[in-house]
């Protein structure tokens, strides 16, 4: 009897650790075609730091077929190896995805986590040039694909700071966005114009800002919210590349991403 109930424990385990989530597609990319998101042209945005605990999260955006050579051709599957895929990654710092085996299917999204603390044997300060290799079921055969590579241009530089460095603290705070107010941005992303919805319970006077990845703001006005939905349209002008925004009240705040792309 006792050996039987430490077989189903046991099979509980593993059944909890296959499924098991380890991170969550972004969903403003849920419309994107074929690809890793934040594309190479954009970049990793988030800074690491020596001996500080570090999360990073790249969408997967599996569509129904992928460019190759001029022509769109059917697309089954991607997928990357569960270990050592991602080149460069400093050390301390691994990578899981969800699904937990690293195999997207057709006509879904998944994710892939950058996940660990980097340790002092790491060069810092220090850009490490990552690059993710994975391997493409198509109706052509298998099709071997790099992020960044040559369908998909650009870096995935992962800037390594020393510890305690400050530039961290802001990429710290980044990751705990508030959502106070109800809030929806269509377009997102976005190349020239977007709309910033919220909803509000009573009037409030509200600031909204946007600010580059250094905390900088380029963006900023007052408003008088009225009850019910409200709106603000933003204009990007010359911007490209991430930046976040904030509504914020006496009571309340919230903070979310904006994905400009040229």
């Amino acid at each position: 009897m006792k050996h039987l109930i430490f077989t189903f424990l046991l099979i509980g385990f593993f059944s909890f650790e296959s499924n098991a989530q380890f991170c969550k597609p972004d969903a403003m990319y849920k419309d994107s075609s074929a690809g890793v998101y934040p594309k190479p042209s954009v970049g990793i945005d988030k800074k690491a730091c020596v001996n500080t605990k570090y999360d990073y999260t790249f969408t997967v955006v599996v569509s129904k077929s992928i460019p190759y050579l001029g022509l769109e051709i059917p697309l089954y599957r991607v997928g990357i190896d569960t270990v050592g895929a991602v080149d460069n990654l400093p050390k301390g710092i691994t990578y899981k995805c969800d699904p937990p085996n690293c195999q997207f299917d057709s006509n879904t999204r998944g994710c892939i986590i950058l996940t660990g603390i980097p340790t002092a044997v790491n060069v810092a300060p220090f850009n490490y040039d990552l690059k993710i290799k994975a391997s493409a079921n198509t109706a052509f055969g298998p099709l071997a694909i790099e992020f960044p590579g040559t369908i998909f241009p650009g870096n995935y530089y992962l800037r390594l700071l020393p510890e305690g460095n400050d530039s961290c603290k802001i990429s710290a705070n980044n990751d705990l966005l508030a959502n106070d107010f109800q809030t929806t941005i269509k377009p997102n992303p976005f190349s020239n114009e977007t709309n910033i919805s919220f909803v509000t319970e009573v009037p409030e006077a509200i600031t909204f800002s946007v600010y580059n990845q250094l905390g900088a703001i380029i963006n900023q006005r007052k408003i008088e919210s009225n009850i019910g939905e409200n709106n603000i349209l933003f204009d990007a002008k010359d911007l490209n590349g991430l930046y976040y925004y904030s509504l914020q009240s006496k009571e309340r705040k919230s903070v979310g991403k904006l994905l400009i792309i040229k």
